[in-house]
């Protein structure tokens, strides 16, 4: 059910000794139909090594990809961030990087970029894995493409709609097992001219911001500029330009190009020596890491003892990284009274390990608000989202009783207002 690295899945070359152990946890997107089978999920070993010829960070221990994605249930449509996000995008590419073919989003999820796309008049095609995303963009009369992004899909998007005028990948190359035959695939349907843009999350801020909770089963890489500049040139792609953006905690939108005299950019050179700076291609980052989740751990800790016993506590956000956070930090047997989510798909569900419910908004409201104790005192929101923070406290404000106050765990730990 999971295969252990020896060397690295970029370079072929040998690990540093030194690794970042996390608890075992079950694969983070696995949900149950009942308690009891969600705390008896399969759980599978979680460490992150480092490369010590390419510097790339990933996982040493890799689940089986289609237990990984075939039934994933992710959306990204359910936060109004990621749609304004990609409606950006989608902006972005209108406007300065001409399509002359089409654009093809490796990972397109619930069509939420495919749409701002063809909002735009670009032709967009998709590829996803997951049947049950991929049926609900099929219907809304999108091209998808319901598979991995292997070889032989790569020749059939090629052999029916011509080579792409750019690829696009977001959040989804952390997710792929061999980026050799991925880049392959990439370089292979652009056309000579055609750009390769993707975001991936940014190992930085797992350092500077504690955020381990990003580490988990199906994120099998945690990016740096510094691995991915050597590792791109073996697929004829040169790095043009760097972007920061602030999805998933701080993340790096790379700009590939197939045209080897593509001028390049001094973002590069400038997210290059930052990375340096902070010892991102030094195996030593793997103890900050720890280091960092020891005190973060002391923090948590803490704020527990000062929440009052007798609250009503609940969360809101059932993303993956909730599993890591949970086991981490040994939250797994708190008393919540269930975990809400808008993704309807995840509802009446149990997170793995935890065996906590995912209930609606309805639902949690009824369960709260007929609750003397809730109305009297207020309740307390765990919010396991953090980084859509802002979004979920404007939601809770308009129906949580007075006295309530939510709990953010990164990029600070802290209670909050609502």
């Amino acid at each position: 059910m999971f295969k252990t690295l020896s060397n690295c899945r970029l370079c072929s070359g040998a690990f540093y000794s030194k690794t970042l152990k996390l608890r075992d946890t079950p694969p983070a997107n696995e949900l149950y139909p009942s308690r009891e089978l969600a705390i008896a999920a399969d759980k599978f070993p979680l460490e992150v090594v480092m490369c010590k010829e390419c510097k790339h960070v990933q996982l040493k221990h890799i689940v089986n990809h289609k237990r990984l994605f075939d039934d994933y249930v992710y959306k990204s449509g359910t936060s109004n961030f990621f749609v304004n996000h990609f409606d950006k995008l989608a902006e972005l590419i209108s406007k300065s990087y001409p399509v002359t073919s089409y654009v093809l989003e490796v990972g397109s999820n619930d069509g939420i970029l495919l749409e701002s796309l063809s909002k735009r008049k670009i032709k967009s095609i998709g590829v996803e894995p997951s049947e049950y995303l991929a049926k609900e963009c099929i219907a809304k009369g999108q091209i998808i493409y319901n598979s991995y992004f292997d070889k032989e899909t790569a020749h059939k998007i090629v052999k029916t709609h011509g080579n792409a005028s750019v690829v696009l990948g977001n959040n989804v190359f952390a997710h792929i097992e061999d980026l050799r035959e991925a880049f392959d695939n990439v370089s292979k349907v652009l056309n000579p001219e055609g750009l390769f843009i993707f975001e991936v999350a940014h190992l930085k801020y797992i350092l500077i911001d504690g955020i381990f909770d990003t580490i988990y089963h199906e994120h099998m890489s945690y990016h740096t500029a510094i691995s991915m500049e050597k590792f791109c040139k073996n697929f004829g792609l040169k790095m043009i330009k760097i972007e920061k953006v602030s999805s998933h905690g701080g993340s790096l939108r790379f700009f590939l190009s197939k045209d080897q005299n593509a001028k390049i950019d001094p973002s590069v050179d400038e997210v290059i020596t930052e990375e340096i700076a902070l010892s991102l291609d030094n195996e030593k980052v793997l103890e900050l890491i720890e280091e960092k989740i020891n005190i973060i751990k002391v923090s948590v800790n803490n704020l527990m003892k000062e929440l009052p016993s007798s609250s009503k506590f609940f969360g809101y956000g059932a993303p993956a990284k909730v599993v890591t956070f949970l086991a981490q930090m040994e939250l797994e047997e708190i008393n919540l009274v269930g975990v809400i989510d808008d993704n309807i798909s995840k509802q009446q569900k149990y997170l793995p390990g935890s065996g906590f419910e995912i209930k609606s908004t309805d639902q949690m409201k009824q369960l709260l608000l007929k609750d003397e104790v809730a109305r009297d005192f207020g309740v307390i929101c765990f919010i396991f989202p953090w980084n859509l923070k802002a979004e979920i406290v404007q939601k809770l404000h308009s129906w949580v009783p007075n006295n309530s106050n939510a709990v953010v765990f990164f990029p600070i730990v802290e209670k909050v207002k609502i």
